[in-house]
């Protein structure tokens, strides 16, 4: 179904559009969780290009793509890689929303259960 409303949304506004952007970033973050590993990185890799392209580095919407991205990189066991992602989500949603925002909260957490993974392998 991700792939069809993406090729759908591609369609009709275009591959860089943040219409589109966003439902390359859920559909990477659905591979994620699928267990398509591959596929998850090289989408959600593309959303993090397209977003940086169009927005520029530090704008808010930047942050998912690089968040999910960790994300995928701690299921995978790649924690000296996700962790970076997770400091960069960190601090753009900081600087862009303020360190109260539920944004910041989400990756903070993201990053204690990396930190809690980590600390239990040992």
């Amino acid at each position: 179904m991700y792939e069809n409303a993406l090729k759908i949304q591609q369609d009709a506004l275009g591959p860089d559009h943040p219409d589109t952007v966003w439902l390359l970033t859920e559909h990477g973050d659905f591979l994620r969780m699928t267990g398509d590993h591959a596929a998850a990185r090289s989408t959600l890799d593309r959303a993090v290009r397209i977003r940086e392209q169009r927005l520029g580095p530090d704008h808010p919407e930047v942050a998912a793509a690089p968040h999910a991205l960790g994300s995928l990189l701690t299921d995978t066991g790649d924690f000296g890689s996700a962790e970076p992602l997770y400091q960069r989500a960190l601090a753009i949603r900081e600087k862009a929303l303020g360190a109260e925002h539920p944004d910041v909260a989400e990756t903070l957490e993201s990053c204690a259960g990396l930190l809690r993974v980590v600390v239990r392998r040992g």
